[in-house]
């Protein structure tokens, strides 16, 4: 998922988009959500927490300006 996100951010760039904010991929918890695209990967049990919803909300408040 993450190499997914670091090869489609030459596209964004095409579009004077700012793709993933780094190249490399970073530790768990720690969340990606300033450029275009976001990345997140959050440590424990596959499921949704709070935390998550928490990420997508500020990942969406960001690019949708509110």
């Amino acid at each position: 998922m993450f190499e997914s996100c670091v090869r489609a951010s030459p596209v964004y760039a095409l579009f004077g988009k700012t793709g993933l904010e780094a190249t490399t991929l970073p530790a768990p918890d720690h969340a990606l959500l300033g450029g275009s695209i976001g990345y997140h990967m959050r440590s424990g049990k596959h499921d949704l927490a709070v935390s998550d919803w928490q990420h997508y909300t500020d990942f969406t408040d960001r690019h949708w300006k509110r």
